[in-house]
C-alpha cells in the first residue's frame, strides 16, 4: 500500500427539512423539523413517561387496534427522547411484548413492533451487547421474518422492517471487524436476500450490507469485499428499480473511497467500465422515467461518479441545536441516513443524549445546547415578541413621546 491521497469533497448549501434519504452532498438544516417533533409529543401528554408507561401496559391489550395506536405512541416518544433511565426496570417487560406482536401480530403491527425494536437497540445498544442470549435471539427472529419460505414471513413490507431491524441489530450489537472474519454475518446478508425476486427487498438487503460495511476497516472493504461484490453490483446497476440502482451505486461509492484512500498500486482494470456505466445514469433522459425518478437519479449519481473518478467524498451538513456537524465521506453518510431512517426528526435529541449514537458520530465532545439557557414558553413569547404584547406597547409609546418632545424642541428654537 502507498502513501493515502488527501480526502476531497464536494459542498454545496440547499436549505430544506431532511428528507428520509440522501446521498448528494447537502447541507440540510433539522433545527425546526426536531422542535416540532418533540413539541407535538409534550403537547399530547405533558408527562411523556406517564404516557410511554400507559403504552407499555396496553401492549397486552386484546382489541389489535389499542394495541396499534399504543405502538404508535410508544414509537413517536422513544425516537424524541433518549429513555435508558426512565425504562431501566421495564426493558425486559417490554422487549418480551414487543417480541410477541413480531412474531404473532398482524402486519401493521409487526412492522411496528420491529421498527421500535430497532429504535430500542439504538438506546440501550451497550447493554444489548452484554447479552449474548439477546443478540442471538433478536438476530434470529428478524432473519426468519426477512426470508421468504414455508415458516417465513412473504409480506415485503414486513420483511423490509425486519431486514432493517436486522442490519442496525447487527451493526451495533456485533464486533463488526469479528463477525465478518468469524461468523460471515456479511455474506449470509449477500447469500440469503441479493437474490430476492422482490425489488424493495433487494433494495434494503443491499442497504443492510453497506451500513455493515461501513463499519469495516479500508483494507477489509478493497481486498476482500470489493472483489467479492464488484460484479454483481455492477449487475445492479441495470436494474428497472430506482432504488435497487441507487443502493448498489452507494455501495460501489463506499468501497471505492476505500480504494483511493489506500492507494492501491494495482489499479483495478475493471473500473473504466464501471464508471461509463455511472456516467450514464448521472446524466440519462429517458422518457420511460419519471421527471422525479430521473431527478433523483441524476443527483445520487454525479455523487457515486465523483467518488468513483477520483475519490471526492460527498459532504452532508446538518444544524443541530444551532451546532453545525459535517459528514464528509461515505461512510459517515451512510451510517447518518440509517440512524435517521429510523429515528426520524429525533436524531438530533439521540445526537444530544445517546451515549451510542455520539460515540458511532464522534461527537461526544460537542455540547449540543446550553442547559442553562431555558426556552421561553409560548404564553411568553406572545407577552414578549407579539407586537401587540404590553412591552411593545409601552417601547412604542415612549418612542412617539420622544418624538414629539423633539419636534417641540425644534419649533422652539428655530
Amino acid at each position: 500500500m502507498g502513501k493515502k491521497k488527501s480526502k476531497k469533497s464536494r459542498k454545496k448549501v440547499v436549505q430544506e427539512e431532511i428528507p428520509e434519504d440522501v446521498s448528494s452532498d447537502n447541507t440540510l438544516e433539522v433545527d425546526s423539523v426536531i422542535t416540532s417533533s418533540t413539541e407535538e409529543v409534550e403537547q399530547e401528554g405533558q408527562n411523556w413517561v406517564d404516557d410511554l408507561m400507559e403504552g407499555i401496559d396496553l401492549l397486552s391489550n386484546k382489541r389489535t387496534e389499542t394495541r396499534i395506536k399504543a405502538l404508535k405512541l410508544i414509537k413517536k416518544i422513544l425516537r424524541a427522547h433518549v429513555s435508558n433511565e426512565v425504562l431501566q426496570n421495564h426493558v425486559q417487560s417490554l422487549m418480551k411484548s414487543l417480541l410477541s406482536i413480531f412474531n404473532r401480530g398482524g402486519k401493521e403491527e409487526e412492522i411496528l413492533a420491529s421498527e421500535i425494536l430497532s429504535i430500542m437497540i439504538i438506546t440501550f445498544g451497550y447493554e444489548f451487547s452484554e447479552d449474548y442470549d439477546l443478540k442471538e435471539k433478536l438476530k434470529s427472529t428478524f432473519e426468519a421474518k426477512s426470508r421468504v419460505g414455508e415458516v417465513a414471513h412473504k409480506d415485503p413490507e414486513v420483511r423490509i422492517a425486519s431486514l432493517n431491524a436486522l442490519s442496525m441489530c447487527m451493526f451495533i450489537l456485533d464486533d463488526v471487524q469479528e463477525f465478518v472474519m468469524k461468523d460471515g454475518s456479511l455474506d449470509k446478508l449477500q447469500t440469503l436476500f441479493w437474490k430476492d425476486k422482490e425489488p424493495q427487498v433487494l433494495a434494503s438487503a443491499i442497504q443492510g450490507w453497506t451500513l455493515l460495511a461501513s463499519g469495516l476497516h479500508n483494507e477489509v472493504l478493497v481486498y476482500r469485499m470489493l472483489p467479492k461484490v464488484k460484479r454483481q453490483l455492477v449487475r445492479f446497476l441495470e436494474h428497472s428499480v430506482l432504488e435497487v440502482r441507487t443502493a448498489a451505486g452507494e455501495a460501489l461509492a463506499l468501497l471505492y473511497e476505500a480504494y483511493y484512500e489506500e492507494d492501491v498500486e494495482e489499479k483495478d482494470v475493471e473500473l473504466k467500465d464501471i464508471l461509463e456505466r455511472v456516467e450514464i445514469l448521472s446524466k440519462e433522459s429517458t422518457k420511460r422515467k419519471s421527471k422525479k425518478e430521473k431527478s433523483i437519479q441524476h443527483a445520487t449519481f454525479r455523487d457515486i461518479l465523483a467518488t468513483l473518478e477520483d475519490g471526492t467524498a460527498p459532504s452532508i451538513k446538518s444544524t443541530m441545536k444551532k451546532t453545525t456537524i459535517t459528514f464528509d465521506n461515505w461512510k459517515q453518510v451512510i451510517q447518518f441516513n440509517h440512524f435517521r431512517q429510523r429515528l426520524g426528526s429525533g436524531i438530533v435529541e439521540h445526537f444530544k443524549e445517546n451515549e451510542l449514537v455520539r460515540d458511532v458520530f464522534d461527537v461526544a465532545h460537542i455540547q449540543f445546547d446550553n442547559p442553562d439557557v431555558r426556552k421561553m414558553t409560548g404564553l411568553e413569547k406572545r407577552f414578549v415578541l407579539s407586537k401587540n404584547a404590553p412591552i411593545r406597547k409601552y417601547e412604542t409609546t415612549q418612542r412617539h413621546k420622544k418624538t414629539r418632545q423633539f419636534g417641540q424642541f425644534v419649533t422652539s428654537e428655530y
